[in-house]
């Protein structure tokens, strides 16, 4: 069961037109069936696309995936 894409989510973009390769991001609004998302993390082929948007693309939220995060401590090495 696949939970809806909400405010704040990272997700992954793996199908556009719009790009060549997969993205990350985090989605700043949901309008509807589409999704505005801040790209955090792309392939470099698409950095002109993502530069000339100011980094923020519209997507349909069918083409996002939620993303979990998990967090992770870092061992302490000064020992």
């Amino acid at each position: 069961m696949f939970k809806k894409i909400m405010t704040g989510d990272f997700v992954k973009c793996s199908q556009d037109d719009q790009f060549k390769q997969p993205f990350f991001g985090r989605v700043c609004r949901v309008i509807g069936q589409q999704a505005v998302v801040e790209v955090l993390n792309f392939h470099f082929t698409d950095r002109q696309i993502v530069s000339t948007n100011d980094f923020y693309v519209t997507i349909p939220t069918k083409n996002l995936r939620r993303v979990k995060i998990t967090k992770c401590q870092r061992p302490d090495l000064s020992s």
